[in-house]
């Protein structure tokens, strides 16, 4: 009789147990993801690699990065292969604003930003950009509603 009275509710906090563990290793690994995918795109972005930068991002970001590429011409491509090291990038810091959208803020050291159309790129030694992440069927992409400034 004792036995059958714990069964039941040991049963159900077992069962309970094993569906928060579960979603646990699942935030993790989109976790990962959006971090893996954040990284992805700040080095292709900022060295100037913009139609793999396109892959991590939404469809409605193409126009951004399509403007980017735009800008740049063969003397700007003739400094950034000129430098003896690309740009780097780390994620400092990531802020959800609900389960399917955040704000992730990446340091990028070394490098090159167009000044004016015309003039020569600048290197910047770093500064901390502000990325907008979005989760579209448990994929997280970047969304830019203009260039990351």
């Amino acid at each position: 009789m004792i036995c059958k009275q714990l069964f039941y509710p040991l049963l159900g906090c077992c069962a309970a147990l094993v569906i928060l563990l579960g979603n646990s290793a699942c935030n993790v690994d989109n976790k990962d993801q959006q971090e893996s995918d954040v990284d992805s795109f700040s080095m292709a972005y900022f060295n100037w690699r913009f139609p793999k930068a396109l892959n991590y991002c939404t469809p409605q970001s193409r126009q951004w990065l399509v403007f980017a590429a735009s800008q740049v011409n063969e003397n700007d491509v003739e400094v950034l292969r000129n430098k003896q090291e690309g740009a780097s990038c780390k994620i400092e810091d990531i802020n959800f604003t609900d389960d399917s959208t955040a704000t992730v803020k990446v340091m990028v050291r070394n490098f090159l930003v167009l000044d004016t159309i015309g003039g020569v790129p600048q290197t910047i030694a770093e500064k901390v950009f502000c990325l907008h992440v979005i989760e579209r069927q448990g994929v997280w992409k970047i969304h830019l509603n203009g260039l990351p400034d």
